[in-house]
């Protein structure tokens, strides 16, 4: 296992270098979604001016999560960041966002199935989370932006910039591998052999 610190923008060649298992920081800009917030961000027409904002930053990283946000007297400060499975908001938003805002990175955490051959068709990857909800907050070092803050705080789309923040471990490379995938079938091989020895068949 090796470890990578990514800046944003991603640079390609670097995001290439990863592989399923490997451990990821990065630093720079993030984004959070959650399946209200990428319904109006992928709306054709109210999620224009967001998905402007996003290209201009350019955040290239999407993190599904829902974050514990304090008002502080001069704005935001995340006080915890926590996790959201991605299946939760599903294959199909996923890769119409990646397509749409060019996107480098996704972060949530579980598995979900279609994910190898998105990351392998759209050159991007899939991180899960290896750090706890504390750490992770305590690597923003800005908190850029709120949009559609009548979803509410843990709902709305946060744009934050970030330092050292993770850890995190790949998930599903650029080439479609995946870890989960990886130690399902390593179980099942370890498995078998076991029964055979034991001389257990199973019907």
């Amino acid at each position: 296992m090796k470890h990578h610190h990514l800046q944003t923008p991603v640079d390609q060649a670097q995001l290439a270098e990863l592989t399923a298992g490997d451990s990821v920081t990065l630093s720079g800009r993030v984004f959070t979604c959650r399946p209200l917030t990428y319904d109006r961000v992928l709306d054709p027409d109210g999620g224009q001016e967001v998905r402007t904002q996003l290209k201009q930053l350019t955040a290239q990283t999407v993190f599904h999560c829902g974050p514990l946000v304090r008002r502080i007297s001069d704005g935001f400060e995340m006080v915890a960041m926590v996790p959201m499975p991605s299946w939760l908001a599903g294959l199909e938003r996923i890769k119409e966002a990646v397509d749409r805002l060019e996107l480098k990175v996704i972060i949530g955490k579980g598995a979900l199935a279609g994910l190898g051959e998105l990351c392998k068709e759209s050159r991007c990857v899939h991180l899960v989370c290896a750090g706890n909800y504390n750490e992770y907050a305590a690597k923003v070092i800005e908190v850029i932006d709120q949009r559609w803050p009548e979803l509410g705080l843990p709902e709305s789309m946060w744009i934050i910039d970030v330092k050292e923040f993770g850890p995190f471990i790949v998930d599903t490379d650029m080439n479609g591998n995946s870890l989960y995938r990886g130690i399902d079938e390593d179980f099942k091989a370890d498995a078998a052999a076991l029964l055979e020895e034991l001389g257990i068949e199973l019907e």
